[in-house]
């Protein structure tokens, strides 16, 4: 049986991988993330065939994942290195410059270690709690970790596994506008039947952000309230 196109580009992906110069350990890491690529383009529905369809914009989507997923920036850098060794290897020279306007560490959001945590109602540095200091009565989340200012009592939640908070802290009035937007933003994407991923690229360019900056825990009250009238008058995802 004639394999796929898709089939065929995997196969040479993953050898664009494994060919490519370096130490055994790097080849191998290569390899990996030649897989990981792969496998998150077809959960998100695209059908690679061919070397030049891998898109600046599907990288940056990967790159946007991998960081909400809370990898940490150290490893999504080797990450980015080993995808443009690959591209390199593929004669995709532009894609694989280091210092590319779109494919560089500062303009994919991860250019740097997690930074001190600052509270951005009175600039004091946050404290890293657990849930049962924040949420006594639910002991559902009373071994999860939160960055909590001990001044004016703003705070965030963080990544699994990891110590990097999820967005900015936030005080009351901007918690529940984010759990608005939530409320709003999560059964369209869901009801549209594409990826989380794919909705908040549809919203980046709504509201004429960078991709990066897209997540709702990063948004300020104007932003909220801003998403909050978009998604009010843009019910189906799929139609704009």
């Amino acid at each position: 049986m004639a394999k796929s196109k898709a089939a065929i580009f995997r196969q040479r992906f993953i050898g664009l991988a494994n060919s490519s110069q370096g130490s055994e350990e790097e080849i191998w890491f290569r390899g990996c993330i030649a897989q990981e690529f792969i496998k998150f383009m077809r959960a998100s529905g695209i059908n690679l065939h061919h070397i030049n369809n891998v898109k600046i914009k599907y990288i940056e989507r990967y790159f946007t994942y991998r960081y909400h997923q809370g990898v940490k920036a150290v490893v999504l850098r080797r990450e980015l290195s080993a995808l443009q060794a690959i591209l390199a290897e593929a004669g995709q020279s532009i894609k694989a410059d280091p210092e590319h306007p779109r494919l560089n560490p500062q303009a994919l959001g991860i250019a740097g270690s997690r930074p001190e945590v600052i509270c951005p109602y009175c600039n004091c540095s946050a404290s890293l709690v657990k849930g049962c200091e924040i949420y006594p009565h639910r002991a559902e989340l009373a071994e999860q970790f939160y960055w909590i200012c001990p001044q004016c009592k703003a705070y965030s939640g963080c990544h699994k596994g990891q110590g990097r908070p999820r967005g900015t802290l936030a005080n009351e009035e901007l918690r529940q506008l984010r759990r608005k937007v939530h409320w709003l933003f999560d059964p369209m994407w869901k009801n549209a039947g594409i990826q989380r991923e794919d909705g908040y690229v549809w919203l980046a360019r709504k509201l004429n952000i960078p991709l990066h900056g897209c997540h709702i825990g990063l948004f300020d009250v104007e932003l909220c309230q801003r998403t909050i009238g978009l998604l009010q008058s843009n019910r189906n995802l799929l139609n704009n």
